[in-house]
């Protein structure tokens, strides 16, 4: 379905007066005439094996990120950790904006989408637009993610709603909206560690001072094998997203693919200790 055909489908189930349902309805068509044509507002998705950065020196090869990382180092030496979604617009009416908003609407996308702060919305800038050529929407995760709750409440992994949309004369004429993972890379392998700390090291003391023998340590417990395979494990797999999502490197297919597998054989890995 086109965007006016969704937009007027809105209208109908809106409580909106009808007066104001014709307002839009008007606004949509004078964009459309001015232009020439359908305002067109479009996200280009995320492509298995590219990067935004592909975009640089292969115009039109590039794709958008489909995840974001927040890592904690700021004013670290390295690449800017940015985020960055591509998108095309042709046919703007003059007098139109474009606006971005960043909602998080949990693990599964079921709750009400929570606007980031400083995306509720933002303008973008739209002044360097080239006929043809693609245009990018960034996002900083160590400064627009820093305050999100990416915990344990949310499995560790939050989705984004990217909403982009053309206004004119205060009407969306044009939308679209592409999905991102959302990452504390800081808690992974955060699980393995408290279980160590809060019950493997007191219940290897029990038992030493129930059998009357010194505490040999954490490490001869049965459990900490497997713990200390997965915080391993989960350095590595940190490294590797750090080195795709963030540094743009084409070592993984699909990065939030691996992302997503980290997250969920750590929480079963846990789950399944504590059980």
């Amino acid at each position: 379905m086109t965007f006016a055909g969704k937009l007027s489908e809105l209208l109908a189930a809106s409580d909106l007066p009808i007066t104001e349902q014709a307002a839009v309805l008007r606004a949509m068509a004078d964009a459309v005439e001015e232009a020439g044509g359908p305002v067109v507002c479009h996200i280009v998705p995320f492509v298995p094996g590219r990067r935004p950065t592909d975009e640089d020196a292969h115009p039109g090869l590039g794709s958008s990120d489909e995840a974001a990382l927040v890592t904690g180092a700021v004013g670290v030496d390295g690449p800017e950790n940015m985020t960055r979604l591509l998108f095309e617009l042709d046919r703007l009416p003059a007098g139109a904006s474009v606006e971005a908003t960043v909602a998080l609407a949990g693990p599964d996308r079921s709750d009400e989408p929570r606007a980031l702060a400083g995306w509720s919305p933002r303008p973008v800038d739209t002044a360097a637009r080239v006929p043809g050529r693609r245009l990018a929407l960034d996002i900083h995760p160590e400064h627009d993610l820093a305050a999100a709750e990416l915990g344990f409440p949310v499995r560790f992994l939050e989705q984004a709603r990217v909403e982009l949309r053309v206004v004119f004369r205060g009407v969306p004429v044009a939308a679209d909206e592409a999905w991102l993972d959302v990452c504390d890379i800081r808690l992974l392998g955060s699980l393995y560690q408290r279980i160590v700390d809060r019950l493997v090291v007191p219940d290897t003391a029990r038992q030493a001072a129930e059998a009357g023998v010194p505490d040999p340590g954490a490490a001869y417990h049965p459990w900490y094998p497997v713990l200390r395979i997965g915080m391993d494990k989960a350095a590595l797999y940190t490294a590797a997203l750090v080195g795709d999502i963030v540094g743009k490197q084409q070592h993984l297919t699909d990065p939030a693919w691996l992302l997503r597998l980290g997250v969920y054989l750590e929480l079963l890995t846990c789950l399944g200790i504590v059980e």
